[in-house]
């Protein structure tokens, strides 16, 4: 209780000069590393859930290709059912490059190049399930576009019924009801991107499908799977010439690529955030020394009333923690700020970029800042009160 009464004594009426050390030490220093360091690692963070998102709604976690050979992959895929294997797939076929198709809805023609995909459209509604968590996806929509579909696609409505005209698929008009959810492709493709599903178009994918995806949710996934794939396709009988090759989306190059600069930027960050908290604690060191000598005489009255060294640094111990709790806030606000701005201003130019931060990440911070600033303040002045309460020094 005497400790809380020097506490609330000592930082009450506390002069402009220490405020501005304390200040700049805790909220220009800690304040803004905090807040740095929160807003870099959900970028980071972002960015890899982003760009492995991408990379899925494109080409799913895992493809298996047998090089156009439609039989070798209908031999595997008989051999893969009596696997019972529990992880969904989806035959592909894929246009060599955008191709020419025609869109038509109630009086209004679009005639545009796109890359065009076949797959199911189970296996692709469960994937966007995942992926579009934001999207409510129709369950009797044929087609699928990227968001750079959509946007090409003027005054375009997805609720309406449209008709396909392209000649890959024999030049007559289809009717095909399109999804309203954008597929997360994301900064993968810069072309416009269309999904079909098989029965839309009425193809067999048993006679032209050319790659198996699958699609997983963690890289030990989809290790073990490839592990498995790899072990069927050494059964199955090939014919002379007949090859296959797995593509696993963890060893991409573009996710390496993000993997190891997520990684150099995190070390980057980190030697920052050491260099400011170095700063900040020079800073609060002397800004705790200037407050013990300015407030010299209180501590000595308080020392004549019988106040112990001990419960003179728990006071300490108090203030410090209360101005970490404020620090803690500040960084954290700064945080939410910070990221509200670069959404607002379009600096990040996907719309679901972010990630959300994991509140744990939140309620650690706001416990161990007025932690460690409460211990350091009572570490500086416990090794400092011998001197300011020698009677012959305050004399």
């Amino acid at each position: 209780m005497r400790s809380f009464i020097f506490n609330r004594v000592l930082f009450k009426q506390v002069d402009p000069i220490i405020l501005f050390g304390l200040g700049l030490g805790l909220l220009g220093g800690l304040g803004l590393a905090i807040a740095g360091n929160l807003l870099i690692e959900n970028i980071l963070t972002s960015y890899q859930s982003f760009l492995q998102r991408s990379l899925i709604g494109l080409r799913g976690s895992l493809v298996l290709e047998t090089q156009e050979s439609s039989g070798y992959l209908r031999r595997f895929s008989a051999q893969w059912e009596t696997e019972n294997s529990g992880f969904s797939s989806s035959p592909v076929w894929q246009s060599r490059g955008p191709i020419p198709l025609e869109l038509k809805q109630s009086g209004k023609i679009w005639k545009r190049q796109v890359q065009v995909i076949l797959q199911d459209r189970d296996y692709l509604m469960q994937k966007m399930a995942v992926n579009s968590s934001e999207c409510t996806v129709d369950k009797n929509a044929q087609a699928f576009g990227n968001a750079l579909l959509f946007l090409t696609l003027l005054d375009f409505n997805a609720a309406q019924n449209t008709t396909l005209q392209a000649d890959v698929f024999g030049g007559n008009a289809m009717p095909v009801l399109f999804s309203k959810c954008p597929i997360e492709t994301g900064m993968m493709t810069d072309y416009p991107l269309l999904i079909l599903d098989w029965k839309a178009v009425g193809w067999n994918p048993d006679e032209v499908a050319e790659s198996l995806e699958f699609s997983t949710y963690t890289r030990q996934e989809t290790d073990f799977l490839e592990q498995k794939i790899d072990k069927v396709m050494q059964q199955v009988p090939r014919e002379t010439g007949e090859q296959y090759r797995i593509e696993n989306l963890y060893r991409n190059k573009k996710m390496k690529l993000a993997t190891s600069l997520s990684e150099q930027a995190r070390w980057l960050a980190l030697g920052i955030a050491g260099i400011t908290l170095t700063l900040s604690g020079i800073i609060l060191f002397f800004g705790f020394l200037l407050l013990l000598e300015f407030k010299r005489v209180v501590i000595e009255t308080f020392r004549l009333m019988g106040l112990s060294r001990l419960e003179v640094t728990f006071g300490f111990l108090l203030g410090g923690g209360i101005l970490g709790v404020v620090v803690a806030s500040v960084g954290m606000l700064l945080a939410w700020s910070g990221r509200l701005l670069i959404q607002v201003q379009g600096w990040i130019p996907f719309e679901h970029f972010f990630t959300e931060w994991p509140p744990m990440l939140f309620v650690a911070v706001f416990v161990l800042t007025p932690i460690c600033v409460a211990v350091f303040s009572a570490f500086v002045v416990r090794f400092r009160l011998p001197s300011q309460l020698n009677m012959s020094e305050m004399g």
